[in-house]
């Protein structure tokens, strides 16, 4: 018995070609926001652990929270982070452990800016920097006297490429990128790497992502307003 040969002409060929290239059109955009939100998942449960890391230390440090600048932050923390201040001196992510954001795209840094989140310079005015002078009289220092802990950030998603510090300061806040804006090149202002979101931790623990205009648009009161 002769089996017949099954062929396709070329304009058939074609088509199918034309199908597959526009499916792949429709899911590849599909699965980059998948892939996205993953890792905003996992940039939330770091700032989760540095929730918890803060707490600790506000627990045993009289309600006082750790320094704003991030290498002062570092040396504060690390009884609470089982990590040791050598190790944020590697210039290695895996090193960085929570504090690091899977979307942050910088590979290496200089030691004190292995860290992708910055805090709220209002929260600590125990700094051997020139912010000093300059946020005395508004900062909060010590985790008990905010009244609104659900409304002030403590920190959020933060670019600090060419930067040796990492802070948030609401001056600075319309910046974004992966520039620091100052001279002084300390990075102070708010990374919206999460499908053109920010991951925002309160005071009080919450995480939410934040959009520019939603934050922009009331900064003080995010910042600094505590009636």
């Amino acid at each position: 018995m002769k089996t017949e040969r099954i062929s396709f002409t070329l304009i058939e060929l074609l088509i199918v070609i034309a199908i597959i290239a526009i499916l792949a059109g429709m899911l590849l955009p599909a699965l980059g926001k998948a892939r996205a939100k993953g890792k905003q998942t996992l940039c939330t449960s770091n700032m989760k652990q540095l929730s918890t890391t803060v707490n600790m230390y506000c627990d045993d440090w009289k309600e006082y929270f750790p320094a704003y600048i991030s290498a002062d932050f570092f040396r504060q923390v690390e009884p609470y982070t089982r990590r040791k201040w050598v190790a944020w001196q590697s210039q290695t992510i895996a090193d960085a452990g929570p504090f690091w954001c899977p979307e942050d795209q910088e590979s290496v840094r200089t030691k004190t800016t292995l860290f992708s989140y910055g805090c709220n310079v209002y929260t600590s005015s125990n700094i051997a920097s020139g912010y000093d002078d300059a946020h005395a009289k508004v900062a909060f220092s010590a985790r008990k006297n905010i009244r609104r802990p659900t409304n002030i950030i403590y920190s959020g998603d933060s670019f600090h490429k060419d930067a040796y510090q990492v802070i948030l300061d609401q001056n600075a806040f319309p910046f974004s990128g992966n520039k620091a804006p100052d001279q002084n090149r300390v990075a102070t202002g708010l990374s919206f790497r999460h499908l053109l979101s920010v991951n925002i931790l309160y005071v009080d623990s919450h995480i939410t992502p934040r959009n520019y205009s939603y934050l922009n648009s009331t900064r003080n009161t995010y910042f600094t307003k505590n009636d």
